[in-house]
């Protein structure tokens, strides 16, 4: 009798589970669709969303399942998001990618499942350089092991606004960095390659979008107006990994500066070729002339051709911050650093080396499609240049 009443007892414990686990998630799935609904009224982007306060929440990063696996994230509720919250049955699932979903060669960056097995041990908060043997491949497929000095940045690039610096993240009791913008779901490092900040790079390239005779379908000379506004288009590509549209760019590892990062992601993304100018030490003036080259067509025309009084070319730094990514947990998350590079007319790109790369020029809208967060990017690309959005 005393074990069929144990029995009873445990079958009702796991309905209760069960049920309370349900309810959570079609919870979670009415947040989600007021978020969309929430978005289609205002002229946010999708995956974005604030507080009545203004204060930003993640929603990528806490999509389940995890990207890339079965592994369900332990539901949160918008309101438990922040971590000043008080949420006692909080207790996320762990996952972390083993070394081999890495690359080869990027392996040689990436944090250790468990950092504190890692040697040296992490220093959060700091940039440290360390001298590593580091295996390059050369031009005819032989492999050498050269020792390199490794920069590893963990500090934020989030800004604390009222103080004007970026800010500090909180370790954890298991003595890893806890996410500052909240809780994810999900334990470990996920399948990024570092504990804590994960930077990245991204190049954000535009042109004004020419009107297109409906008749004929040819392209006119006046650019496309939308109430108003001219439209911009942006120059995408498809990243193989996730099959999604993208922005190029990539992450930072520490044996190149981060504008050399910049540029040869750019290359090898959207044109589908190395750089022709290989330098691991560029500045922030170097990539500008770099990327200004593209104009090279208008400005090399004849001088009674040119107007010279536009501006042809113009790049700016137009976000450096959290990024809401699925890749995102409560230990390890995606910061990037944006530029935008626009290009007045942005006939001079190499459309030979773009069909070959397969990227594309796509229109400028908050309907526009792709990776993790990067449509907020091109919103911030938009009303830079005072653009339709």
């Amino acid at each position: 009798m005393q074990e069929s009443m144990l029995t009873l007892e445990t079958i009702k414990h796991l309905l209760l589970t069960k049920g309370w686990k349900m309810m959570q998630e079609s919870m979670l799935t009415l947040e989600t669709i007021k978020h969309l609904l929430l978005t289609k009224e205002s002229r946010e982007v999708e995956g974005v969303s604030t507080t009545q306060t203004g204060a930003i929440l993640h929603i990528a990063a806490r999509q389940s399942p995890y990207f890339g696996t079965k592994k369900k994230r332990f539901p949160v509720f918008d309101k438990y998001v922040p971590w000043k919250v008080l949420f006692v049955e909080y207790d996320p699932p762990r996952y972390t990618a083993p070394m081999e979903y890495f690359s080869e060669w990027f392996r040689q960056f990436a944090d250790e499942v468990d950092p504190s097995t890692q040697q040296p041990p992490p220093v959060w908060n700091d940039v440290v350089g360390y001298k590593m043997q580091i295996w390059h491949e050369g031009e005819g497929g032989e492999r050498e092991q050269l020792e390199e000095v490794m920069e590893v940045d963990r500090r934020s690039w989030i800004e604390d606004k009222d103080k004007g610096v970026s800010i500090r993240y909180n370790i954890m009791a298991e003595d890893v960095p806890q996410n500052p913008m909240g809780r994810t779901g999900l334990r470990g490092k996920g399948a990024l390659f570092r504990w804590g900040p994960n930077h990245s790079m991204l190049a954000i390239c535009t042109r004004w979008k020419h009107a297109v005779d409906p008749a004929t379908g040819d392209e006119q000379e006046e650019y496309l107006l939308v109430e108003g506004k001219r439209v911009l288009e942006f120059l995408s590509y498809k990243e193989p990994d996730f099959e999604e549209w993208a922005i190029p760019g990539a992450m930072t590892a520490g044996l190149e500066s981060k504008y050399s990062v910049l540029h040869r992601a750019f290359c090898t993304k959207a044109l589908g070729k190395q750089p022709a100018v290989v330098d691991r030490h560029m500045d922030e003036s170097k990539v500008k002339q770099l990327f200004e080259a593209y104009t090279a067509d208008e400005r090399d025309c004849p001088s009674s051709e040119r107007d010279d009084s536009i501006e042809t070319f113009s790049a700016a730094m137009i976000y450096r911050g959290y990024v809401d990514d699925p890749r995102n947990t409560d230990s390890a998350w995606v910061e990037t650093e944006a530029w935008h590079f626009h290009y007045e007319s942005g006939e001079s790109f190499l459309e030979e080396e773009m069909v070959t790369a397969g990227s594309r020029w796509q229109e400028v809208s908050r309907h526009v499609k792709l990776f993790a967060s990067h449509a907020s990017v091109i919103q911030e690309a938009a009303a830079r240049l005072n653009a339709y959005f």
